[in-house]
């Protein structure tokens, strides 16, 4: 790793590639989804999860431009496998709402320790990443509890699958609020 200019502490640097690495996790997660979806027949979910994860390897690059403006090297370490195999599409935002509780979990932890060592340089990308972090938990839980009003009915989960397709799944409610 290059030194830096020594504004970002090893504690810090390490949550940061590790943020870097658990967003690029997510986006190989979404693209497993996305994969299970599409080969189901759930082409309007698929082409959403897809681009979830195209989103994810963005925030990652977020990280990575931070930390090369401050003159350090990210760490591109080995990402853990994802599951290839769901249960069915409400399964598929189940998965997918439990794993941006726990991305947001991380991203309070980044934040707290962003502010615990005084360094309010990283505060702006931290930040960056709760109001990202609120904006998709309110995504995935508005598609799941879309899911859950219809439960198993084929004819109205086919319904929600072309909704999700349009533009990426992105429903009108979500679009107009702004956090």
């Amino acid at each position: 790793m290059a030194k830096g200019n020594g504004m970002l502490s090893e504690e810090l640097l390490k949550l940061l590639n590790y943020r870097i690495n658990q967003e690029e996790l997510s986006a190989r997660l979404y693209e497993a989804m996305s994969s299970w979806l599409d080969a189901r027949g759930y082409f309007g979910a698929s082409k959403m999860l897809s681009e979830w994860g195209r989103e994810e390897m963005d925030h990652a690059q977020w990280t990575k431009d931070f930390m090369e403006s401050h003159d350090y090297m990210p760490e591109t370490g080995a990402l853990a496998e994802v599951p290839n195999e769901y249960e069915s599409l409400k399964d598929v935002m189940m998965k997918a709402y439990d794993h941006e509780i726990e991305i947001t979990e991380q991203c309070n932890d980044l934040t707290k320790k962003v502010v615990d060592t005084s360094c309010y340089s990283a505060l702006p990308l931290a930040l960056k990443y709760m109001k990202e972090q609120n904006e998709e938990l309110k995504k995935s839980a508005d598609w799941l509890n879309r899911i859950n009003l219809v439960g198993d009915d084929p004819r109205e989960l086919m319904l929600i699958d072309r909704e999700m397709g349009r533009p990426y799944g992105l429903m009108d409610s979500v679009e107009e609020k702004s956090y």
